[in-house]
């Protein structure tokens, strides 16, 4: 509770009291609502299942598979159960069209959209940060024209052209250190690095109690 009560501030989490919670993947309250045209099953949080109305915040930045974030990622995987992102990430995550600044003929972004289709994600506000973690853009509708929208806002902020791939990369975790979420920067760098060429990767590792690079 006390993540929740710093996510959404002091004053809302007083006020909605009882009426927060955070979502458990492995619970068995979760509720099949469906399955993707791949054959995905979407098994989502019951309060999702049930709601009469779904709203989603988020933010908009490039993902190594899914093209970019945001968009209908806050239902797939956001409030799936572990089975079901299991399911989609071990099926899509390494198709050669699941990469970074590409949604059309991503299998990966394509699944997550379906999923959002049949949870019935109505609304999606998608932010765009900068490195202060301030708000510079805002796009909010409909969950699938709203984030390729922000989508290429967030092209014309993050994409870089190279001529050549490069020998060596040297790439950083930070700030998505925790667990799997730090190979989202070894995933990025392969990328932009030739093959045969090198990666240098530093991600912490945790150790005794304690984290070493």
């Amino acid at each position: 509770m006390e993540q929740l009560r710093k996510k959404v501030g002091e004053e809302v989490f007083s006020r909605l009291q009882g009426r927060l919670s955070a979502h458990d993947p492995r619970t068995s309250d979760n509720v099949i609502i469906g399955r993707t045209h791949r054959g995905t099953v979407v098994e989502v949080n019951r309060y999702v299942a049930f709601a009469d109305l779904i709203i989603g915040v988020g933010e908009c930045m490039p993902h190594p598979c899914a093209g970019f974030g945001g968009g209908c990622k806050i239902i797939m995987p956001g409030v799936c159960s572990y089975r079901s992102v299991a399911d989609h990430h071990f099926t899509w995550m390494r198709h050669r069209n699941s990469k970074v600044n590409f949604l059309d003929g991503n299998s990966f972004y394509e699944e997550i959209v379906d999923a959002g289709r049949i949870a019935r994600l109505s609304f999606k506000l998608d932010l765009i940060m900068n490195e202060k973690k301030e708000v510079i853009r805002a796009f909010a509708g409909d969950p699938v024209k709203e984030h390729r929208d922000a989508s290429k806002f967030a092209t014309s902020l993050y994409l870089v052209p190279l001529q050549n791939l490069a020998d060596v990369t040297i790439t950083s975790a930070f700030p998505l250190e925790i667990g799997v979420q730090a190979t989202k920067a070894l995933a990025m760098a392969a990328f932009c690095t030739r093959s045969g060429g090198a990666i240098i990767w530093v991600a912490p590792k945790k150790k005794q109690g304690r984290s070493c690079r």
